[in-house]
């Protein structure tokens, strides 16, 4: 067992004895051959494709072995096992279906290897061992820990894609060109070579199609159940019989309210449902009475005290205790050993005799409620009366929180922001209890429509000690009517950059502006533009800092004909990369960093060459693998297409010289 997909795993580099999440060794390595066979079906129905021959069958297993895979989904050894005989099906019918193709337009067949051939093993011990075979580490002994990482990367981009397109599916949205995307970066994943530039730009690439799938969902969503609106939940139980859904499938909660209409059950959302309780065609069924509980990783304590009957959608499951084993459910790909699964045909009568069986809530808790429904329509069909609030002063400041706290004790990120906003600021009707931000009615309303069009600042920036790269906070030097913490803000102009949707980064790095206009977010090669994606970075703790991951300060428009303290242009930061762009033209830029020390650029190439002027301290710069020493006062030119890194022996300062010719 090697498993390093989701952040709870082991040490933070990855689970080898037993999950972190509860998956056995044997899941895991079920799950590897799942995950291999499925690229194997992929080979064939991408060549078939290109031949103009589809199958709808082949094309909704491959996305759903994806999303199988994905951590708190499937810990079920034997339905796994099932899934990997069902792809060895499904990869016959991919090869007839290529094959016929072929003859049909007087073409040879390829002769395919690797998944496409791999014969599946009679037992389950024995597909354990060929699992093997296909791992992690097996990838990593085969192409090194670089591109292996960069390998899974796109995997694993591709699993959360699956995962979209897995519900968009279930409420009867396809796109074909999807399914063709899916295909595509399977079979280049089963290549015998790489390049890391090959890598980074399929990742990029599989970030654009993630931002298609995502629009696809949002459109199943809204065209199945309205967009959602502002709406006021209650958060506080009352008293009767109840069932409490988590996950994140929206049709399976309408099928359940559907089939429990007039039973004397009220239904609570979970986790990541609460926002069906703002869908026009959801909160419709007056016994959807509100959420209980609060995030998917507190399940065990919040279900163990709910007394009524629980539903897993989708996923999000942890190991059930033994107080709600035989009260607790499963439907659609999510499952648990000795949990009763509830099948494609969506009779929830088990779930609803034991709801009736169990005691349900005795009396009603006092009454308290939060809103929610804040999405984009009705954002933006308030845009009007917010701008009108703040010219009239009487909106002061916006806070956008976007993310979710992790399971572990002190990643409570969120909801500790969320506390820490200041009283002034904070809607006095807000309380952080179990949902940590309470959203305000629209007089203080806290999102901003156009966030991207905010005055840039020059900032400070903090890095958490028990968070460190993944999460920062940002403390403004001047006033700024709006404060953003997030997973992701990639943005251009208020739209989603597409060549970004898929690299996670911290917010700081986001909010970039130069003196040209153009949105330093949007360029990330290089330490100054460098056209070339980075190399050598495997995206864990380490010196080699991301040559993306560098905080740009905001350039004051340096007045031309007038001098100034070269050095004096950036700050050193603790535990940070600090970066300000003197001039921005098409033909090069100039700009001016400072490293704290110890602070380091992974190595990267550029096709240009680059002059380095060292303004104060001492760095090494490893050119082509052999490290120099430059000290302040002296330069260094990194020739073209050669790999370059860059580690601070000390705080030093450097003044970075790229000509695009």
């Amino acid at each position: 067992m090697y498993c390093y997909q989701c952040e709870q795993t082991a040490k933070g580099t990855g689970c080898t004895a037993f999950g972190v999440c509860g998956k056995s060794p044997e899941v895991a390595d079920l799950q590897d051959l799942l995950l291999y066979v499925t690229q194997g079906v992929s080979k064939y129905a991408h060549r078939a494709r290109a031949l103009g021959a589809i199958d709808k069958d082949v094309d909704v297993f491959v996305t759903e072995a994806l999303f199988t895979t994905i951590t708190n989904v499937n810990f079920d050894e034997e339905r796994i096992e099932a899934l990997i005989r069902k792809a060895g099906q499904m990869r016959d019918r991919a090869k007839k279906l290529y094959e016929d193709a072929c003859r049909k337009a007087g073409k040879t067949p390829e002769t395919l290897g690797g998944p496409a051939t791999v014969a599946i093993p009679a037992t389950r011990d024995a597909m354990m061992t060929e699992a093997a075979k296909y791992g992690v580490a097996a990838g990593e002994e085969k192409w090194g820990e670089v591109v292996q990482g960069l390998r899974y990367l796109i995997l694993l981009g591709l699993k959360g894609s699956a995962a979209y397109i897995d519900h968009a599916h279930v409420l009867g949205f396809d796109d074909d060109a999807i399914y063709g995307f899916f295909h595509d970066f399977l079979d280049y994943l089963t290549s015998e070579s790489y390049t890391v530039d090959g890598l980074v730009g399929r990742a990029m690439d599989a970030g654009k199609w993630n931002v298609a799938v995502m629009e696809l969902l949002d459109r199943a969503n809204t065209t199945s159940y309205g967009h959602p609106e502002p709406t006021k939940v209650r958060v506080t139980p009352i008293r009767g019989k109840a069932i409490l859904v988590s996950g994140h499938d929206l049709k399976d909660l309408d099928k359940l309210l559907q089939q429990t209409a007039g039973k004397g059950i009220n239904v609570y959302t979970h986790g990541e449902m609460l926002p069906c309780l703002a869908y026009p065609g959801l909160k419709k069924y007056p016994h959807l009475v509100g959420n209980y509980g609060s995030a998917w990783q507190n399940q065990r304590e919040e279900f163990d005290a709910f007394p009524g009957a629980v539903l897993m959608t989708t996923n999000c499951i942890q190991k059930p205790k033994d107080s709600y084993k035989g009260r607790i459910f499963t439907t659609g790909l999510v499952a648990w050993p000795g949990v009763t699964h509830i099948g494609p045909d969506k009779d929830f009568t088990p779930v609803i005799e034991a709801a009736l069986a169990a005691p349900g809530f005795t009396a009603d808790e006092p009454a308290h409620e939060i809103m929610i429904g804040f999405a984009r329509n009705a954002v933006m069909n308030a845009a009007g009366k917010v701008i009108e609030l703040v010219k009239a002063g009487k909106i002061r400041h916006f806070f956008l929180i976007g993310g979710c706290d992790g399971a572990k004790p002190g990643r409570s990120y969120y909801t500790d922001f969320a506390k820490a906003v200041p009283p002034g600021l904070r809607d006095p009707d807000a309380r952080v209890r179990q949902v940590p931000l309470q959203q305000a009615r629209l007089r203080r309303h806290r999102r901003h429509p156009q966030a991207s069009r905010l005055r840039p600042v020059q900032r400070r920036v903090f890095r958490r000690p028990d968070r460190p790269r993944a999460r920062r906070r940002v403390q403004d030097r001047r006033q700024r009517p709006a404060a953003l913490t997030c997973s992701l803000v990639v943005r251009t102009e208020g739209r989603v950059h597409p060549a970004l949707a898929a690299a996670p980064r911290d917010p700081q790095h986001e909010d970039r502006t130069e003196p040209s206009g153009v949105h330093q977010g949007a360029r990330l090669q290089g330490i100054a533009g460098e056209a070339e994606p980075p190399a050598g970075h495997d995206g864990r703790e380490g010196p080699g800092r991301d040559p993306r991951e560098v905080m740009t300060m905001a350039n004051d428009s340096l007045a031309k004909g007038t001098p100034f303290d070269i050095a004096g242009l950036t700050a050193y930061q603790p535990d940070s990369v600090v970066s300000r762009t003197i001039i921005d033209r098409p033909v090069g830029t100039v700009t001016s960093f400072a490293f704290d020390k110890g602070q380091a650029l992974s190595e990267h190439a550029a096709p240009y060459d680059a002059l380095v002027l060292v303004t104060d301290g001492s760095v090494e710069i490893a050119i082509g693998g052999e490290p120099r020493t430059v000290s302040a006062g002296q330069g260094i030119i990194m020739p073209a297409n050669v790999t370059h890194a860059l580690k601070a022996l000390t705080p030093f300062k450097m003044t970075l010289v790229m000509i695009r010719a």
